[in-house]
């Protein structure tokens, strides 16, 4: 098994929140990933409110008048072999 880092966008549709795994990054290029992140939701007018470390799991979350509130999580992501 081999272990990397995944980012998850999590945002509401309608009355349900959503969730979508929407990178997989080697432990050391999840920086890179994040900032892209920060730029791209800040640059489509969105407000940066939360931007929070724990541990060695990232939080960020945006707020919009439009979309409301939508955030971002890093976290394990686990890669197994499966043998056919």
């Amino acid at each position: 098994m081999k272990t990397v880092k995944s980012i998850t966008y999590c945002y509401e549709q309608g009355e349900d929140r959503v969730q979508k795994v929407i990178g997989v990054y080697a432990p050391d290029k999840i920086l890179d990933g994040l900032d892209e992140i920060r730029k791209t939701m800040c640059g489509n007018g969105r407000e940066l409110t939360k931007d929070t470390k724990d541990c060695c799991n990232y939080y960020l979350e945006f707020k919009s008048d439009k979309n409301g509130i939508e955030y971002f999580y890093t976290g394990d992501f686990i890669l197994n072999e499966i043998n056919l």
